[in-house]
């Protein structure tokens, strides 16, 4: 952040340099005064492109965790889910658990990370166990949010998941029975 702060400001000085040599020393103060301004307007949006183009290479999506919850909530796949949620928040790690077993994983396993919970429904059977960035203690807040709604989201498309497992078997089983009764008349 600082060196790029920092060329944006060498990048203005040079230019109110360059403005205030090709004004005439004539010149009223108030034309001067107009011609900085507007230098420092349309540094403005140069300036904020630039802040949010670092922000999202250094840190992710997680500037904006509602459009990077959007983003993933796209995805029908559960493992692509975890995938794309470390990969848009810079997580070295992400596993997505249950009781019993990792249904879900992206990155590499480290004993040194810190992880943390998030969980992803109401009674915690399942969880999110995310591996923080190393020097990390916890998450950062705009991180927590993002996650809470990827988890919200990933809740629901693990319901329907085992929903559609449900169905497909209670559908088989009345093929299977179906069957049975035309074999037995």
């Amino acid at each position: 952040h600082a060196a790029a702060l920092a060329a944006v400001l060498a990048l203005y000085a040079a230019a109110v340099v360059t403005l205030s040599t090709a004004l005439p020393r004539a010149a009223d103060r108030g034309i001067h005064t107009l011609v900085m301004l507007g230098a420092v307007l349309a540094f403005h949006p140069i300036l904020t492109l630039l802040r949010r183009t670092v922000g999202r290479t250094i840190y992710g999506g997680r500037a904006d965790p509602a459009r990077t919850a959007q983003q993933i909530g796209a995805l029908t796949e559960i493992a692509a889910v975890i995938e794309e949620t470390a990969r848009a928040l810079r997580l070295p790690r992400l596993e997505l658990r249950d009781r019993e077993r990792i249904r879900a994983t992206s990155g590499t396993p480290a004993p040194t990370l810190t992880t943390t919970d998030v969980p992803v429904d109401a009674d915690g059977r399942l969880v999110l166990r995310v591996g923080l960035p190393p020097g990390r203690p916890r998450l950062h807040p705009d991180e927590q949010v993002a996650l809470n709604l990827v988890a919200r989201t990933l809740g629901m498309l693990i319901h329907e998941t085992e929903l559609a497992a449900e169905l497909r078997t209670a559908r088989a089983a009345v093929v299977a029975s179906r069957e049975e009764e035309r074999a037995t008349i």
